[in-house]
């Protein structure tokens, strides 16, 4: 199957996993404001693992060619499990 993607989209994905490969420690540090130290080697180094699985650059296209037209609420409607959508900084939109 062949996939179809803009030029942007495959542009932005590739630059946007560049970023967050050269970026992943301090990003990470900065989602534990309070215990920095749980973002340790051991977790920088497998979500740098990750980043390389075959996948992961087809995720990234699929955030830069999706359809916005579509309310996030609704596609997370049909999701049971636990979401947390975090729209904002004083607007975080969850369900437990």
């Amino acid at each position: 199957m062949n996939r179809q993607i803009s030029v942007a989209a495959w542009l932005g994905s590739r630059s946007l996993l560049l970023y967050l490969r050269f970026s992943t420690r301090s990003v990470v540090k900065n989602c534990y404001p309070i215990r920095p130290g749980r973002a340790d080697d051991w977790l920088i180094k497998n979500m740098l693992r990750a980043s390389y699985d075959p996948g992961s650059i087809e995720v990234l296209e699929s955030v830069f060619s999706f359809n916005l037209s579509i309310p996030l609420n609704h596609l997370l409607g049909r999701f049971k499990g636990k979401v947390l959508d975090y729209t904002g900084n004083e607007r975080p939109n969850s369900r437990f």
